[in-house]
C-alpha cells in the first residue's frame, strides 16, 4: 500500500515536473522559471520526506510548493501526506480540491484507503449571507459560503452576520458519509399587532363548607312522645298482669292463667317498643335542627350586657348577677 502511494506521488510529481500541455486557464498565466525551479525543489524535498515516513515534513514541503506555484495536482500530494498522518479532515479537504476538473485517469489514481477515509467523514456546503461567520462547537471554522469537512457526531452550528448578530443556530447529528447543502435563509419577520389585554381577576371565594344534614325538631319530639305513650301502655298492662296474677293465686282458674300470660307478653312487647323508640329519638336528636337560622343570627348579633349587683340586708350580704346566658 505504501509503495502504491509512493508510485502515485511520483507520477503526480513527474507530471508536474515535465509540465506537459497545461490547461488553457493555467497557460494564460505566466510563471517565471525561478518560481518553477523553487517549486520543483520543494516537491523533491517533500517526496524524500514522504519516502522516509516523515509525513509532517512532507506536508510542510508540499504546502510551501503549492504556495510558490499553486497547481491543482499538488492537492493530491498534500492529501496523501495528511492521510498518512491520520488527519482525515485535511486529507478529504485537499483530495476534493484535486478532484475538481480532474480527468478519469486522475480519479482512478486515488488509492482505496483514501476513498475509505472520504466515506468516514461528512461534507456540508453552507450557503447563505456572504461574509457570515460559521462557528462549530464554539470555534470559527470559516465564512459563508464554505464547504466544511467534519467528523461525524453531534455538533452545534451558529451563523453570525458581519454586524455581530446571530443569524441561525442548528444542532446537527452528523452521520458518516453525509453530503449535504445547508442553505441558511434569513427568517421572515412577521409584524405582530400589539394588543393590550387587561385581565382583572376576581377574588375566588373559599369553597362552602359541606352542609350538615339536619332534621326538624318535630320528628325527634314525635318519636320521644311515642316512646312515652308506649311506656305508659306498658305500665298499664303491667298493672293488669299483676292483678290477674293476684286473682290466680287467690282462686286459680285456667282463664285467669291464660289472661295473665297474655298480659305479661303484651307488657314485655310494649317495653321493647318503648325502648326502641327511645333509642331512635336519641339518634334523631343528633341530626335535629333545634334552632332556625334567624334565631341563631339574632343571637349572634345581639349584645350581652351582664350586670353585677351587691347588697347587704338584715339576712346578710347578697350578690346578684343578671344578663342573657
Amino acid at each position: 500500500m505504501r509503495r502504491l502511494s509512493l508510485v502515485l506521488i511520483g507520477i503526480m510529481t513527474a507530471s508536474l515536473l515535465i509540465t506537459s500541455t497545461p490547461d488553457p486557464a493555467v497557460a494564460q498565466k505566466y510563471v517565471p522559471r525561478k518560481v518553477k525551479y523553487k517549486a520543483r525543489k520543494l516537491l523533491r524535498k517533500g517526496r524524500r520526506a514522504y519516502k522516509r515516513k516523515r509525513f509532517k515534513k512532507a506536508v510542510k514541503y508540499f504546502l510551501e510548493a503549492f504556495k510558490v506555484w499553486p497547481r491543482r495536482e499538488l492537492n493530491f500530494n498534500i492529501s496523501i501526506a495528511y492521510g498518512r498522518l491520520g488527519d482525515k479532515i485535511n486529507a478529504v479537504t485537499f483530495i476534493r480540491r484535486f478532484e475538481k476538473d480532474a480527468s478519469a485517469r486522475e480519479l482512478r489514481s486515488i488509492p482505496k484507503w483514501l476513498r475509505e477515509i472520504k466515506d468516514e467523514v461528512a461534507v456540508i456546503n453552507v450557503q447563505g449571507p456572504d461574509g457570515a461567520t460559521i462557528k462549530m462547537d464554539g470555534t470559527v471554522v470559516g465564512t459563508v459560503p464554505a464547504e466544511l469537512v467534519i467528523l461525524p457526531g453531534m455538533h452545534l452550528f451558529v451563523i453570525i452576520k458581519p454586524d455581530g448578530k446571530r443569524f441561525a443556530k442548528r444542532d446537527w447529528d452528523v452521520k458518516p458519509g453525509l453530503r449535504k447543502v445547508w442553505e441558511v435563509v434569513e427568517p421572515r419577520v412577521v409584524p405582530v399587532r400589539q394588543i393590550t389585554k387587561v385581565i382583572v381577576r376576581q377574588p375566588v371565594p373559599p369553597p362552602p363548607a359541606p352542609a350538615r344534614k339536619t332534621l326538624s325538631k318535630w320528628y325527634t319530639l314525635t318519636v320521644a312522645a311515642l316512646a312515652a305513650v308506649v311506656a305508659g301502655v306498658a305500665v298499664g298492662t303491667g298493672f293488669m298482669a299483676k292483678g290477674l296474677h293476684d286473682d290466680y293465686e287467690a282462686n286459680p282458674t285456667r282463664k285467669d292463667r291464660e289472661d295473665g300470660i297474655l298480659m305479661v307478653n303484651i307488657t314485655n312487647a310494649m317495653w321493647g317498643v318503648s325502648g326502641a323508640l327511645l333509642v331512635g329519638s336519641v339518634v334523631l336528636a343528633v341530626f335535629t335542627k333545634w334552632k332556625s337560622s334567624e334565631e341563631k343570627a339574632s343571637k349572634e348579633n345581639s349584645t350581652w350586657t351582664p350586670r353585677l349587683e351587691l347588697g347587704v340586708g338584715q339576712g346578710g350580704a347578697s350578690v346578684l348577677v343578671s344578663g342573657r346566658f
